[in-house]
């Protein structure tokens, strides 16, 4: 199996390009001893939940993921399809989120930046038929 070497933390603003985590065909996931800060889903340095072995991975097809065996005298044992199929759901959702996320803050750009322009247009002018404006207090 290829497994790239130490890999960047898996949170998001440390994710490593999807291209490195593509070329993994084995992801390692350890509630024991996995660690999801600073996890790359190798046998060294496991993830410690699968939803964040999916998520650092990004899209399907995700590759085969290992978790903890319950079995005595073996490491580690194949994830379950059940448990898989209910994380990609999870994965998915997510995904949706974040994009629905980040199109709602470029319309808000978009919006706040209209507003400015409008907002530049307003010239503020003396009206000559109204008396000139004095000083009330001198704070």
């Amino acid at each position: 199996p290829l497994l790239a070497p130490s890999l960047p933390s898996p949170h998001p603003e440390h994710f490593p390009p999807a291209r490195v985590l593509t070329q993994l065909y084995e992801l390692y996931v350890s509630d024991r001893e996995g660690d999801d800060s600073a996890g790359t889903g190798t046998k060294e340095k496991p993830f410690k939940t699968a939803l964040q072995a999916l998520t650092a991975f990004g899209k399907e097809p995700f590759p085969t993921i290992y978790v903890d065996s319950q079995k005595e005298g073996e490491r580690w044992d194949v994830i379950s399809n059940t448990q898989l199929k209910n994380l990609k759901k999870l994965c998915q959702r997510g995904q949706v989120k974040n994009e629905t996320a980040a199109q709602k803050e470029i319309e808000d750009a978009l919006r706040r930046e209209k507003n400015l322009e409008e907002a530049r247009k307003v010239v503020i002018k003396l009206d000559p038929s109204l008396p000139e404006p004095k000083l009330v207090s001198n704070i």
